[in-house]
Order: structure tokens, then C-alpha cells, then sequence
């Protein structure tokens, strides 16, 4: 059984118990406990992705697979709780098999694994897979079947206190692989299933979530009734309601609802209001998640919880920076009359100064173009990273962090002069930070360096937003952000580079365009306050990952804002089967090589493209990798050549292992006139085609020096052959003494002298 030991005292996963029909799904989440505020003692359990954002238990986008979801959580420092699957909404047909849970409540003691009787006989009747809870004093049962006529979360028997719950499509459910008695594979239980129905009562029964509107005034069931709203009775501002009763352009409607969503929350609201107000034909505003479900309401409303779940985690309800400036919307427009109040590019004499700057900017030489890492990171300025999930790009960073600090070079782009780096991590535990930090410094050999401007932000786990709904405005929290850049200014007065890591982390709205332009304008104010360049690194959507597109900058997760709206940008991949082939480089190797690639550059050449190549504890080094030239590895005439050349040195007694034989011969100064990556290439298709072998080491260079690091050779076919043949006739020739030695010994054992 597993042990107690994440946080708030729930089961750990026990991976390797969990069954096959379970592992094969592509749908699976992960969870972290947050307690509820108004329910001290009980947690929720979202689903999250696998960077922790909230995500749609039924958005299929979002789901992974469970080698992805294993990975994360046992490389999560304790971020997540654990795992989970979501019930695709499929099998909602009559007569169609799908999965199913029943979840028995408090039925189970975690201390001594007793389980209620009654529960017990559900458990036994039923011989499909079971598994404790996350908190131990719950059961779990999986089976396939039909899913009910109805959603029955009631009482067996009528009896009150044995609780029997029903989960099928639409669900998300916590998997935690504890098992319970010796069933260990989920069976098809239809018949079972609809016994076990029929024992649950007809009262309360809720509407099943497959259904469309049935009930007077479209009332029905979404676990919970929804709620007859007035309007006018919520304590939001009439600037709200005007907006839900008038709806907007279909064009700003997504962000329209998200906002109406924070001002909700912030009032207070809880979310069967929030869904009922938003899905409610009264009111123009409820066209929007309508629309997206098809005007079932029930799965609209399912539609609007992640961005209730979004907008809770976001609250600037208790204790957040509130916005102290700024936008139009915050205030009247100035009074002609106040000029004071003006904004500053509207005064009257606006036309003057520019006229004067212009003139000024014509009769004086331009300021070069300062950069902190040559051709790289221009100085004060704004830019992105983008890269796909586990590419390195945090590594990356920390690199650039380190050499920075010190003014290394940063893998062959100069670095003028040493600048200082406020590093921004939203991620990564103090554990997790701490071994990153240690293998760069051993793997690079900097074990003398002294950090000196090095100031990492370890932010993991804590509200670091810099923007956010205030009231039903999304803006810069600008009291956060200044507030940062006083502290930078304070500390000192050389102008380096903040890092952002990773952009979903210091966000607190949509990964919409709107959203996110209001996100570089946070990034641009702290460039303003501090004359700071800023890099924020962000994800590559998922599908574009898929296509091969991770250095497409277009494919940024949430839109093009991010892009067309900062500076320099930057885009990481790993190796792809294509380009592996094109280098030479074998297919199990290529995840170990990342590309860096420059996606667009505002202030002179682009960089072209980078290759760096993962070594221990994950660090990147830079590598030079040459393409074999076309043709070339495909030529008889080389095939032979190596052929003729590696007999002659079997025939001299001398042997290669494939590494060495390549290093050393490879290059097109050597002897067969192309580089070392294309010998590989060649090499590695005589042996596919039988012409070459690899062997072990004959046995009489088992004491040789120059051969102790090199177990396995390599040979001709025929050579190996022979050298089998040999080393076998030495053996029974060996036998043979031992023989007759042993033969001598008991003769002179028979007739002492």
C-alpha cells in the first residue's frame, strides 16, 4: 500500500499498480489539494496540465498520456498531488461500453484498511479493479458498462449512510493505484452495473448531463439545480449588468465574459450563481458559452468552469496588489479645461516638442545598438523564448544567468561586459533549483566563479501575477510590477536583463491576444522603469509540437500578440528524426540535441540557428554538427574503401571500436575524406547491410592496455567468424590439457612411489 507522503496526507501514486486498461488512455491530468475556503477540512481536486495551470476536465488539447503524467509527477518536487483521468464524453448511446467509477465515501479506515460491510459487497459483487482514494478513506471502482438512464449519486437500499456514486463521461477522476482485494484488471460489468442501479432509490433522482433542456425554464441538473438569478440583486457595478443583459460583439465576447467572470468572484459570488447568470437565455452575455455547447446548457456551463476556476485563482479579492494607475476606463476623460490632467503626449504643445525632437534626433549621430549578448539580447528591450514543454529552455536560461554574471562568453556569443540577472522563476522548487544550479557549475567547470549579480526569484507555489482583473478591467498590477523595480533600482544601478520563467506563471488572464498584449505592456513598463531588457519564456502549443512546428514563433501558445509585439525573439526544438539522419546522428540519440533558432530580430542579422547537446544532469553545451555532404555516404567506392581498410588492420592485429574508428579516420583532411559524422553514417550501413560486425574483443588482448576500454570491435563478417572458430578450438584444446592433466595426477595417485 502507499504511504502517506504528499502534501495535506494523501496517497502517493503507486504507478506500476495501476492497470493496463488504465495506463493505455491519452487522458489524463494532474491534481494538487487546495483547500476550500469555505469548507476547512476539504480540498479540490482540478485537473491541471502538466506545467499546473487549471485546465477543462474535457478539453482533449489538454490531456496527456500516462508515461507524460507519471513523468511529471515524479520530477514535481511535490508541485502536484497527483493523477487523474478524465471520462471523455463518448458511449452516451444506449448499449455503448464506456468507463465508469463508482466512488464509495467514507467506507474505509486508512489506518487498518477495514472497509464497510456493505461496501465490501459491492466491492466482491462487482471483481473489477479497486483502489483507495487519495485520502484513504474512500474506495474507488472501475468496470466498463452503460453509463445510467440518470445520474445516481444516492443512497443503496434507501439506507442512509451508504452512499453510492456514479461518475461516467465528463468526469475527472483521482487514480492513486493503491489496490484494494486481488481483482487487478477493470472488466465489462453491464449486467452487474444495472443490478447495482436498481438498488438505488427514485428520490432526488438527478437529471442525466447528457440530456438537453427538458425542465420548465431550462432548469436542469448540472451536478446541482441552477439557480433563478436577479440581476439586479448581485452586488456587482451597473457597468456589469448592462454588459451581461446587453451582451457584446461576438468579436470581444470571450474576453467580455472573462471579465464579467473576476468581477463575479470578486464580489463574492459563488459559481452556481456565476453559471446560472452566464447561461441564462435572459441575458445577452449568455450567447457566448451557448454558442460553444451547442445552446445545451448544462454543457455550457461546464464550458464556463475553467475560467471560474481561472478567475478564483486570480482573485484580487483578499490581499492582491490592486492597480494604482492608469487606462482609459479607470478614470473620466480629463477636462479640456484641466490641462494638468491631460495625459502627457496630449498636452497642448505636443506638436512643438515633437518638432524639436525630430530636428534634434536629424542634427545629432544615432546611438549604436547596445547589446548584452551579441547578437542575441539586444539591451533594453523586450523578447520571447518559446519552446515546447521539457526542450531545455529553463536550463537555457540558467545558463545565461550564470555565464552573465561572471562575463563568460555564453557558448560562442560575447558577452561586451558582465551584466547583472534577475531571474524570475515561477516553476521550479528550492530542491529542484538547487541541483540545476550545482550540475552547471561542475559541467562547465566554473567551480572557481563567484556569482556576483545573480538574483533568483524562487517563486513556485506563490501569487507572482503581474497582470489582472481589477474590478472588470484587465490590466498591469502595476503595484506589483513597480514595486519589483524599485527593489532592482535599490539594489543596483547597472542595467542587465530580468528573465521570466515561464510566462503562464506571472499572467493572471487568458492566453488571448488581448490578454497577452496587456501582458508586454507589463513586461515593457518594467523595461521603462529599469532600462532592463526583458526575456519571457513561453510554450509552444501542443499541436503545433505535434506538426513539427516548435519553431514557428506563429504557433506561441494564446496567439500572435506575444510576438508581434515584443522585439527579439527566440525559439528552441529538439532534434527532429529528419535531422537526425541528416547529421549522422543515431535516432536513440537525437533527443539529447536542441536547436536554438532566432525567429525574428528587429536590430540587425538574425543568429541563424545554434545546437547544444544535453549532457549529465542535464546541462547544454554548445555543439558544432556538420551535415553529410549529399551523395557522399551513398558512394561504392567509399563503402569499399573502408571495407579493404578495416581487414587490412584485422589482418596487422589491430582493432577499432566503432567510436574510435570513426574519430580517428573521420574528417576530410583523413584518409577516406569525410567528416567524422558521415563515416558514422557510412559505417553504420555496412554493418545494417552485412558488410561490417560488431564482436567482442578477441581474448588474448584481454590484458592489453591500449584495448581495456573497448569491449566490443569493430570486424568483417568473415573475420568474426573465424575468430569465433578459433577462440572455440582453443577452449576444447584447453579442456583437453585440463584433461589429461588431472588423468596424470590420478596415476601418480594410484602408484605412489
Amino acid at each position: 500500500m502507499s504511504d502517506y507522503s504528499t502534501p495535506g496526507g494523501f496517497l502517493r501514486p503507486n504507478f506500476d499498480a495501476i492497470p493496463s486498461q488504465l495506463k493505455t488512455l491519452d487522458q489524463w491530468f494532474m491534481w494538487r489539494a487546495e483547500q476550500r475556503p469555505s469548507e476547512p477540512g476539504k480540498f479540490q481536486k482540478r485537473p491541471r496540465n502538466l506545467e499546473g495551470v487549471a485546465v477543462s476536465k474535457t478539453d482533449p488539447g489538454q490531456m496527456n498520456d500516462f508515461d507524460s503524467a507519471r513523468a511529471t509527477f515524479e520530477e514535481s518536487e511535490g508541485r502536484f498531488t497527483g493523477v487523474g483521468i478524465s471520462l471523455l464524453r463518448n458511449g452516451v448511446h444506449p448499449g455503448e461500453r464506456v468507463l465508469i467509477c463508482i466512488d464509495l465515501d467514507h467506507v474505509r479506515d486508512p489506518k487498518t484498511g477495514e472497509i464497510e460491510p456493505w461496501a465490501q459487497q459491492i466491492i466482491m459483487d462487482l471483481d473489477s479493479y479497486t483502489e483507495a482514494s487519495p485520502s484513504g478513506k474512500g474506495v474507488h471502482i472501475w468496470a466498463f458498462g452503460e453509463p445510467p438512464a440518470g445520474n445516481r449519486n444516492r443512497d443503496l437500499d434507501g439506507i442512509e449512510g451508504q452512499r453510492v456514486e456514479f461518475y461516467g463521461a465528463g468526469a475527472f477522476l483521482t487514480v492513486t493505484g493503491c489496490p484494494i482485494g486481488k481483482a487487478l484488471h477493470v472488466i465489462d460489468h453491464t449486467d452487474k452495473l444495472k443490478q447495482l442501479y436498481a438498488r438505488l432509490g427514485t428520490e432526488h433522482e438527478q437529471s442525466s448531463t447528457y440530456e438537453r433542456e427538458s425542465q420548465p425554464g431550462g432548469h436542469e441538473t448540472y451536478f446541482g439545480k441552477f439557480a433563478e438569478v436577479d440581476l439586479d440583486t448581485l452586488p456587482i457595478s451597473e457597468r456589469t449588468k448592462q454588459l451581461i443583459r446587453e451582451g457584446t460583439p461576438k468579436s470581444s465576447r470571450s474576453e467580455t465574459v472573462y471579465s464579467a467572470i473576476c468581477t463575479m468572484v470578486n464580489a463574492g459570488l459563488d459559481n452556481t450563481v456565476i453559471r446560472s447568470v452566464l447561461t441564462d437565455r435572459r441575458y445577452g452575455l449568455s450567447k457566448k458559452a451557448l454558442e460553444e455547447r451547442h445552446g445545451n446548457r448544462v454543457f455550457a456551463a461546464e464550458w464556463l468552469l475553467p475560467q471560474i476556476e481561472k478567475a478564483h485563482a486570480t482573485s484580487t479579492k483578499a490581499g492582491a496588489y490592486q492597480h494604482t494607475g492608469g487606462g482609459a476606463s479607470a478614470q473620466p476623460p480629463p477636462s479640456a479645461a484641466d490641462d494638468d490632467k491631460r495625459p502627457e503626449w496630449l498636452r497642448d504643445d505636443v506638436f512643438d516638442r515633437i518638432e524639436a525632437e525630430v530636428s534634434d534626433m536629424l542634427a545629432t549621430p544615432a546611438p549604436p545598438q547596445r547589446y548584452l549578448v551579441e547578437n542575441l539580447i539586444p539591451a533594453e528591450c523586450v523578447g520571447v523564448l518559446a519552446a515546447a514543454t521539457k526542450t531545455g529552455k529553463s536550463f537555457w536560461g540558467l545558463e545565461l544567468s550564470v555565464l552573465a554574471s561572471i562575463g563568460a562568453p555564453f557558448f560562442g556569443f560575447r558577452i561586451p561586459e558582465p551584466f547583472p540577472v534577475v531571474y524570475l522563476n515561477g516553476e521550479d522548487s528550492r530542491a529542484d533549483f538547487h541541483r540545476r544550479l550545482k550540475a552547471i557549475y561542475l559541467e562547465l567547470g566554473l567551480a572557481e566563479k563567484q556569482l556576483q549579480g545573480f538574483w533568483p526569484f524562487l517563486l513556485a507555489g506563490q501569487d507572482c501575477r503581474l497582470t489582472g482583473m481589477v474590478e472588470r478591467d484587465f490590466l498591469v498590477l502595476e503595484g506589483v510590477v513597480d514595486r519589483l523595480c524599485e527593489l532592482i533600482l535599490r539594489k543596483t544601478q547597472v542595467k542587465g536583463l530580468v528573465i521570466v520563467d515561464t510566462l503562464a506563471r506571472f499572467h493572471g488572464g487568458l492566453e488571448s491576444n488581448e490578454h497577452l498584449t496587456v501582458f508586454v505592456k507589463a513586461l515593457e513598463r518594467i523595461r521603462e522603469l529599469t532600462g532592463w531588457s526583458v526575456l519571457a519564456m513561453h510554450h509552444i502549443s501542443q499541436q503545433a509540437t505535434l506538426n513539427g512546428q516548435n519553431l514557428d514563433l506563429m504557433a506561441v501558445r494564446g496567439g500572435t500578440a506575444l510576438v508581434s509585439n515584443t522585439r527579439f525573439h527566440l525559439a528552441m526544438q529538439t532534434m527532429t528524426e529528419a535531422e537526425a539522419k541528416s547529421y549522422g546522428i543515431e535516432q536513440g540519440d537525437r533527443q539529447q540535441y536542441v536547436q536554438l533558432a532566432s525567429g525574428g530580430f528587429n536590430y540587425g542579422p538574425a543568429l541563424g540557428s545554434a545546437w547544444f547537446r544535453r549532457i549529465k544532469g542535464g546541462v547544454l553545451v554548445k555543439v558544432t554538427l556538420e551535415r553529410i555532404p549529399q551523395g557522399k555516404a551513398e558512394q561504392p567506392e567509399l563503402y569499399n574503401n573502408i571495407v579493404e581498410f578495416v581487414t587490412d588492420e584485422l589482418v596487422a592485429g589491430r582493432y577499432y571500436s566503432k567510436r574510435g574508428f570513426c574519430e580517428q579516420y573521420g574528417g576530410t583532411e583523413n584518409r577516406f575524406a569525410i567528416s567524422a559524422v558521415g563515416l558514422r553514417t557510412a559505417v553504420a550501413k555496412l554493418i545494417t547491410d552485412k558488410k561490417l560486425t560488431l564482436m567482442n574483443r578477441p581474448r588474448y588482448l584481454a590484458n592489453d592496455p591500449n584495448y581495456k576500454n573497448i569491449p566490443i570491435v569493430l570486424a568483417t563478417p568473415l573475420h568474426a567468424q573465424n575468430m569465433k572458430l578459433q577462440e572455440a578450438e582453443n577452449e576444447t584444446a584447453d579442456t583437453a590439457d585440463t584433461t589429461a592433466d588431472t588423468a596424470d595426477i590420478r596415476h601418480d595417485d594410484d602408484y605412489p612411489p
